[in-house]
């Protein structure tokens, strides 16, 4: 059965107007100037709410389980109309009226529903309702004054007013009981706002990258809810929430790596605007030091450190990923014939590089073009039937068009310039995302002529799918040692100071990412039956009770224990001695430890009582580079 689908042309949400498209599943709304997407899913609803503001403009409020409440702006009569029938004949709930007071008044009560403040008049309804999660701060000026202060944002245009800073006056005599400072503790409470605001979280000085776009050099700072860009002219304040995904981008046969920061709502520089922030990193390695303390540090699961140490572009993924909460996609599948992950290119007049991902295009950089697979109506590859070695046929063109949507028009993206040897890799590629292909048998047939006159090798047949789509791949961090199970059946991996196991035969994690320290990198192990020995820099620590086989019982997502310390010297190499190790009726006995150091020493270490049995000291003066 056909899912039923209506569409409206024009909403908005927040500062983005959009495409609303109404479905059996729920709501999905998708900006037109950028990817950003916004589901509701049906189960995810408790009640739609309509209201006029002014004779032709309407507000749709949706209120989704946990109190949030989602608004599109913007609406019609008609588009009001619609959500109405659909959603009494699709998903199944009437959509009522929101009663607004709008005689404008100054008085009433102040409310909190969900994750709203709501000022309400009485017997008029409500007049005012602002989201706490953009309440950066709450003070008392006065006796009886609370001050909301918001956080500022570079994303809206630079000729629209936005609010931030209110005052408001409660009597000491209110009716309700509620006072100014009652009031101002019960906002931060439910705003989450911390009382320690000032501190950056990390400090990526400006000579760490350059900026392709917006293009300068620009210092960037993270905070708890919000980055900082400085530069020269431009400063910016972005809120997590305006960021929508980020990209971690390697280019072809060079040293640099992009990283690419994608707004729901782009910055501007004057009338110009900036859906996507493209850094350039060198792959250098670096020491950045994190602002937290050991208690704070902890929340991040190992994941963050005191000291990050590492490639650049691998650190910065890192602290994107688990400050923002966003998630870090790197390249998909997809290798051109010299392995590469992305094909060079032009847009126009402006060369780039071209990503093909698991489930979208990415040009990088100017301009930064993104465009998602199911909006693609058809792709066709141009230029490319001319004979082999002509130098018309050196290179091809690649034309994307997408599909219009509602009002929205159709539109058409040419990516020229492609060498021709990336054709067989890239139709292939195209062809196992089930895109249609225009002119798929012609160029085919000019592979195949061209091949045959190059001596090239025979290809699959390009009209066979390679496998259901998936998602880009999802960072994690730089990995620093690896190791197999006995049976290989599960892969134990090592990022930063934290261990993943891995299912071998699906590629899923097979617990929950295992801490081994509060700061450091794992930089090799060994492993013997279930037990685990971890070393990097001077620390080393060893992990009981870890599973073997994807059949193993895992009671718990943690380790039984972890038996952790720190040598007085460098470790190059650590090995359990495996003769030792040995299983009695009730449990594992704990095998001793040999740990090379460096400056000739080798230590027997027992975790068991945590002591060094035996120094073994060579007296030649040499470091030693791998114990035997």
């Amino acid at each position: 059965m056909a899912e039923l689908e209506q569409v409206i042309s024009s909403a908005f949400w927040g500062h983005s107007n959009g495409v609303l498209v109404l479905n059996d599943s729920g709501l999905l709304w998708r900006s037109r100037q950028t990817e950003a997407q916004k589901k509701v899913a049906k189960e995810d609803l408790v009640s739609m709410l309509w209201s006029a503001i002014g004779p032709k403009q309407y507000h749709l409020k949706v209120t989704t389980r946990g109190g949030k409440t989602v608004r599109f702006t913007g609406l019609k009569q008609g588009d009001v109309d619609l959500i109405r029938t659909f959603s009494r004949d699709t998903l199944g709930r009437e959509m009522e009226e929101e009663r607004l007071a709008s005689s404008g008044g100054n008085w009433g009560h102040m409310q909190f529903q969900g994750s709203n403040l709501n000022f309400v008049v009485q017997d008029q309804g409500v007049a005012m309702d602002l989201p706490l999660d953009l309440i950066a701060q709450c003070a008392m000026p006065g006796k009886n004054e609370v001050e909301l202060q918001f956080h500022e944002d570079d994303t809206v245009a630079g000729d629209e007013e936005s609010l931030v800073e209110m005052r408001l006056y409660i009597p000491g005599d209110a009716d309700d009981g509620m006072t100014a400072e009652g009031l101002k503790d019960e906002i931060l409470e439910r705003a989450n706002i911390s009382h320690v605001t000032g501190k950056s979280i990390v400090e990526l000085d400006e000579s760490m990258g350059t900026f392709l776009t917006p293009r300068g050099r620009y210092a960037v700072e993270l905070y708890g809810s919000f980055l900082r860009m400085h530069g020269k002219t431009y400063d910016y304040k972005i809120l997590y929430s305006n960021i929508n995904r980020c990209f971690l981008l390697e280019y072809p046969n060079s040293t640099n790596t992009a990283f690419v920061i994608s707004l729901e709502e782009p910055i501007r520089q004057g009338k110009q605007g900036y859906p996507h922030l493209v850094l350039q990193l060198a792959r250098d390695e670096v020491h950045i030091d994190v602002n937290l303390t050991a208690d704070e540090i902890k929340k991040y699961n190992g994941n963050i450190h005191e000291r990050m140490s590492g490639s650049l572009p691998q650190i910065v993924a890192t602290l994107f990923k688990f400050i923002m909460g966003k998630k870090v996609y790197t390249s998909g599948k997809f290798t051109t014939h010299s392995g590469d992950r992305a094909v060079k290119c032009a847009v126009k007049a402006s060369s780039g590089v071209l990503f093909p991902l698991e489930k979208s295009f990415m040009f990088i950089h100017k301009p930064t073009t993104f465009i998602r697979y199911e909006e693609i109506d058809y792709v066709e590859f141009q230029r490319y039937a001319g004979q082999s070695g002509s130098s018309a046929s050196r290179n091809f063109d690649l034309l994307v068009s997408c599909r219009g949507v509602g009002q929205e028009q159709a539109y058409e993206t040419v990516f020229s310039a492609i060498d021709r040897r990336e054709f067989p890799e890239l139709s292939q590629f195209l062809t196992s995302k089930k895109l249609k292909i225009r002119n798929l048998k012609d160029t085919q047939s000019a592979a195949t002529a061209g091949g045959a006159a190059g001596g090239a090798k025979e290809r699959a047949n390009l009209d066979d799918a390679l496998g259901p789509e998936e998602g880009e791949g999802d960072f994690v961090g730089a990995v620093t040692a690896l190791h197999f199970s006995a049976d290989g059946s599960l892969l134990y991996a090592a990022v930063g100071c934290t261990l993943y196991v891995y299912d071998t035969t699906n590629g899923t994690m097979f617990v929950s990412p295992l801490p081994i320290w509060s700061h450091g990198t794992i930089h090799g192990m060994d492993v013997a039956q279930s037990l685990a020995l971890c070393f990097g820099q001077k620390q080393l620590a060893l992990v009981s009770a870890l599973p073997t086989t994807t059949t193993s019982n895992v009671q718990s997502s943690s380790p039984s224990s972890i038996i952790a310390t720190e040598c007085m010297d460098w470790i190059l190499d650590a090995r359990l001695l495996v003769d030792d190790v040995v299983v009695d009726d009730t449990a594992l006995l704990l095998p001793m430890v040999a740990v090379g150091l460096a400056h000739n020493m080798v230590h027997i270490w027992d975790p068991s009582t945590r002591t060094t049995l035996q120094t073994f000291q060579c007296t030649e003066r040499t470091i030693l580079v791998r114990p035997a």
